[in-house]
């Protein structure tokens, strides 16, 4: 589990990174875990530069500088997958058959086919054992089982 760096540790976590450059693997590690810091908070980070004093002292200006220099480098974060709110997938399962392997509670479902006024009524998954699946209908007081089978994702 990685530590979440606040702005002002991230000049002492760049000054272990650098102190500590024969262990190469922690160093990096470090020295990207503050690069994605400055990336993702430059606004907080250029407040640094407000607090230091040119010749002050060299050194914290010196990672400073160094830092700076690294994050510029560095690749900034993809953008998060979006995943269903409903399936919890990506790519959705809008449409897909529901099978006990991608059960997911709560989701919205509808039969595949039925018939009489049960025709795709929407539903709310409740549970599911090795074949059925337990659901909800509408206010969601009554629960109905039925297999697998008879059901798919209604995502949209």
């Amino acid at each position: 589990s990685s530590r979440k760096i606040v702005v002002e540790e991230v000049l002492e976590a760049a000054k272990v990174a650098e102190i500590y450059a024969p262990l190469e693997e922690f160093s990096n590690s470090l020295h990207q875990i503050c690069s994605s810091f400055v990336r993702d908070n430059l606004e907080r980070v250029l407040e640094l530069f407000e607090d230091e004093e040119v010749g002050e002292d060299s050194s914290r200006m010196h990672i400073l500088h160094r830092l700076m220099a690294r994050a510029s480098k560095s690749k900034p974060k993809p953008p998060p997958v979006p995943i269903c709110k409903n399936c919890k997938q990506d790519p959705c399962l809008n449409g897909q058959k529901l099978t006990k392997k991608n059960f997911v509670a709560g989701a919205f479902i509808s039969q595949v086919v039925r018939a009489g006024p049960y025709l795709k009524v929407l539903s709310r998954a409740v549970t599911c054992d090795n074949s059925m699946v337990y659901y909800t209908v509408g206010n969601g007081v009554n629960q109905y089982f039925e297999p697998f089978e008879l059901f798919m994702y209604k995502c949209k």
